[in-house]
């Protein structure tokens, strides 16, 4: 039997079937593929123009997607740079769905999951660096951390 290479339009869609994804993310695997690079962005325009690929939404969903896991803005940001979303889209989304002050809240959900998972016996300098060195490496501002800390009661802590 003879197998004929699939169209890059039928490829895309196929791909594009398993999850959303970014423009930059459909470009990439197209080009793995050896899709001559015409034939890449006639599909990647038509899919475009049925409202499939859409960096902007990607990047809303994606945003929504990730606050549910608690993630923070940079990590987020981060993740859509990897997908090749544009800075604007990336941006657009985190202020219309992770507002600024809301990374306290989610660095404080965190902080607090962290604190049932850490040996209760741990001095309490050690325990707030570890939790500072872990709320840091997952990529919160420092200005949401030491809010998180200072909402927080650690055990052990003296708060006069």
């Amino acid at each position: 039997m003879v197998r004929t290479k699939r169209s890059a339009y039928d490829y895309a869609c196929s791909f594009l079937s398993v999850r959303p994804r970014s423009m930059g993310e459909m470009r990439l695997a197209m080009k793995r593929r050896s899709y001559p690079e015409a034939e890449t962005e006639a599909a990647l325009a038509r899919l475009s123009a049925l409202g499939l690929l859409d960096d902007a939404a990607f990047a809303e969903r994606w945003t929504e997607y990730k606050l549910g896991e608690h993630k923070s803005r940079a990590m987020i940001r981060e993740e859509l740079r990897g997908k090749a979303v544009s800075d604007a889209d990336i941006e657009a989304a985190l202020e219309k769905l992770y507002p600024v002050e809301r990374e306290e809240e989610e660095a404080f959900f965190v902080l607090q999951k962290a604190l049932r998972t850490q040996d209760p016996g741990l001095e309490p300098g050690k325990r707030a660096l570890r939790l500072l060195r872990r709320l840091s490496a997952q990529g919160f501002s420092g200005a949401s951390i030491r809010a998180a800390l200072g909402r927080s009661s650690l055990p052990g802590e003296d708060r006069e």
